[in-house]
């Protein structure tokens, strides 16, 4: 070529040859979107896709941007009204992630991902059926246009309700502001306090399941044994703030991932994609919140809410005796009657759970540091204990644990 020339030549071939630029316009810091980001790369990576992902934080868009000459697709969060504003009329293929179905397909001129609703609720349902709790309440907030999702979450819990023959059992939330979030608080309580017990409760979300159990432990009300709390897990199901675990329904954003790696590995070829598909949810992540004995005897259920406030304190059969204000010999008598074992057995069944848990899930933890924290006398007495109760060490179970979790 001259070099005196004006004109460059254009290889293309090498751009035919180029990787497909991608916009991932999701919030990586939210523990869903990087769930679905997780599910879309390892997509990527076992079907050999040769794609050149740029993330959202990388781009600031303006009104003067051409995006279609930028990107040869868009993966993104639909739930935001402006997104899909912008997004909608272009003509380069794009697909949308939704949290629920409440806007009629119709509006949509991209293919969309959504999590099942219906399908999680309906799993809650059942799970807490099948423990034998013949009263199920449901906890949301009043629909607005933040959350499309609950209506239908919602919906569903009324359908199946209804299909037993019973009644409803509903508490929706507002939300609450820094000013009414007090009374918020109290609303709550109040209806807490009516409920025929016991009770379980479906919640929309982890972060209200949250505000659920703060309320039950100010108003000493047992959970799981007067309130079971089932959550449809929008975040990761560890512990935040309160000793209670959560129960909660995956609704498998990793999934949601893989079927929008799916979906714009189709559109992008310039075939016709499907206009609608749904993440399966997967079982309930059981925690402690629905760890219940059917219990009615109300000394019982006392002493099973004081062993559960403080097992990891180092009490013993004695303390919850003298808590409850009746006889050993009763007390006992009655405990086992109704939960099925000794107090002794509650306590050392409860310690051994939580630093099973620990051992599972702190990874930065020491072995000394997690029999303090479960309540055990020494790290010497809580490893005689476990290699007697697993037969391996703590170290070896742990492991054992995680060979078996990369072989699934």
């Amino acid at each position: 070529m001259n070099p005196k020339s004006r004109y460059f030549e254009i290889d293309t071939q090498r751009l035919l040859d180029r990787p497909l630029r991608i916009a991932i316009l999701l919030n990586p810091k939210l523990a869903a979107h990087s769930e679905v980001m997780r599910g879309i790369s390892d997509f990527v990576e076992s079907n050999g896709i040769n794609w050149s992902i740029v993330l959202s934080q990388e781009l600031r868009h303006k009104k003067t941007d051409d995006i279609e000459l930028w990107f040869d697709g868009i993966i993104a969060d639909y739930s935001h009204e402006h997104t899909k504003k912008l997004l909608e009329p272009l003509n380069i293929p794009v697909v949308g992630i939704l949290s629920g179905t409440d806007q009629k397909m119709a509006e949509y001129k991209h293919p969309i991902v959504c999590l099942d609703n219906e399908k999680m609720i309906t799993l809650a349902h059942d799970f807490l059926n099948a423990k034998g709790l013949e009263q199920i309440g449901f906890y949301s907030l009043f629909d607005d246009d933040s959350n499309p999702w609950q209506k239908t979450r919602t919906q569903t819990y009324l359908d199946l309700q209804s299909k037993k023959n019973r009644l409803p059992i509903l508490y929706q939330g507002n939300q609450a502001s820094f000013s009414s979030w007090i009374k918020e608080y109290h609303n709550l309580a109040h209806w807490i306090h009516g409920l025929v017990k016991p009770c379980g409760i479906i919640v929309t979300s982890d972060a209200r399941a949250r505000t659920l159990v703060s309320v039950c432990e100010e108003q000493q009300i047992a959970v799981p044994d007067e309130i079971s709390i089932v959550s449809i897990g929008d975040m990761r199901p560890t512990d935040y703030f309160n000793s209670t675990t959560l129960s909660v329904v995956d609704p498998n954003f990793y999934q949601l991932g893989q079927l929008v790696g799916r979906q714009l590995k189709t559109y992008v070829a310039g075939e016709k994609p499907e206009k609608m598909m749904f993440a399966s949810p997967e079982l309930i992540v059981e925690g402690s919140s629905t760890d219940l004995h059917l219990v009615v005897e109300p000394m019982v259920l006392r002493a099973l809410y004081f062993i559960r406030k403080n097992f990891n304190k180092g009490i013993k059969v004695q303390q919850v005796v003298e808590s409850q204000k009746y006889s050993r010999t009763r007390l006992e008598s009655k405990f086992k009657e109704s939960v099925g074992h000794s107090i002794h057995t509650e306590i050392y069944r409860l310690k051994l759970d939580f630093a099973v848990q620990l051992l599972l899930e702190k990874d930065e933890m020491s072995i000394d540091e997690i029999a303090r924290k479960a309540g055990y006398p020494s790290a010497h007495y809580f490893y005689s204990l476990f290699k007697k109760e697993f037969s391996l060490t703590p170290t070896e179970y742990k492991s054992a644990k995680n060979d078996f979790e990369e072989s699934e």
